[in-house]
């Protein structure tokens, strides 16, 4: 009877690993919506932002707030100093932090290591580094198509769509 217990709680237990993860964190769209169009991440103890071509990295503290911005490296000059982007493109830091900060407070609350905003076609996050698009809600109908007829997605009834890795 013991084993029978230990047993049901364990499949219970992996069960629920599975599934909707938007549902299981009641992952409000929205919310999302308030980051800027942009790719965030995190690497290590460092967080990645791209914008444009720039890819801003911050320093984050023990316990993940963002300190400072680290480096800015521009895509298409790779010998020029941060000091000289954030000059040449009139970046605004502080802008830039706030969205990174955003970014960290969201991605603890839903449990997700990265996310691409694109207003105009969808918001894909990911909980697996491996993935880049876990989970998926489009904003178009030719989005909402391309996904429909991807069999490696699967559509839950609140609108997200779900990469189906099998390991």
């Amino acid at each position: 009877m013991k084993n029978c217990l230990i047993f049901s709680a364990l499949f219970i237990i992996l069960a629920s690993c599975n599934g909707n993860h938007t549902e299981r964190y009641s992952v409000d769209i929205n919310e999302l919506k308030t980051l800027p169009d942009n790719f965030y991440h995190y690497r290590g103890r460092l967080i990645v932002h791209k914008d444009n071509g720039l890819m801003i990295w911050y320093n984050t503290d023990s316990n993940g707030n963002i300190t400072n911005i680290w480096k800015v490296e521009d895509n298409t000059s790779h010998e020029t100093s941060t000091a000289e982007i954030i000059e040449k493109y009139a970046l605004d830091t502080i802008k830039e932090k706030i969205a990174a900060v955003r970014f960290t407070q969201l991605s603890h609350k839903y449990h997700f290591g990265h996310i691409n905003v694109d207003h105009k076609n969808k918001i894909a996050y990911s909980t697996n580094e491996d993935i880049v698009e876990e989970y998926v809600y489009p904003f178009n109908d030719s989005v909402t198509v391309h996904y429909q007829k991807d069999n490696n997605f699967k559509k839950f009834e609140n609108g997200w769509f779900k990469y189906n890795h099998t390991r």
